[in-house]
């Protein structure tokens, strides 16, 4: 329960690519007047990420990377499939700038 004043704390993911080693997203770069802005692309999540959020990365796939660089179609600004992402819950050790090694990723649930 939350009091005043109180959060309540959500539990916190290690969200990892399963075929590959890393995610592409797609986003957004602009320089104007010597000023450099990015985003990255959101969209839907898909099912299995509607359990951490109901948005999430639109998440390119290494053979679309070249096609989005050169072209950004639209088309691409979808959800991954389901099987491409996968999550588990992390410590609440993650969110001390202070910790940084591996044992934070290890799941604890």
């Amino acid at each position: 329960m939350s009091g005043r004043g109180q959060r309540e704390i959500k539990p916190l993911f290690f969200i990892y690519p399963t075929y590959d080693p890393y995610f592409g997203f797609a986003g957004i770069w602009e320089c104007k007047d010597e000023v450099e802005t990015f985003a990255i692309i959101t969209t839907a999540a898909n099912d299995t990420m509607q359990n951490v959020h109901t948005r999430m990365p639109v998440i390119l796939s290494p053979e679309n990377f070249n096609e989005w660089l050169a072209t950004g179609h639209y088309d691409l600004l979808r959800a991954c499939a389901n099987d491409v992402i996968a999550y588990h819950e992390v410590s609440k050790a993650v969110n001390k700038p202070a910790n940084n090694s591996r044992e934070l990723i290890k799941q604890i649930n």
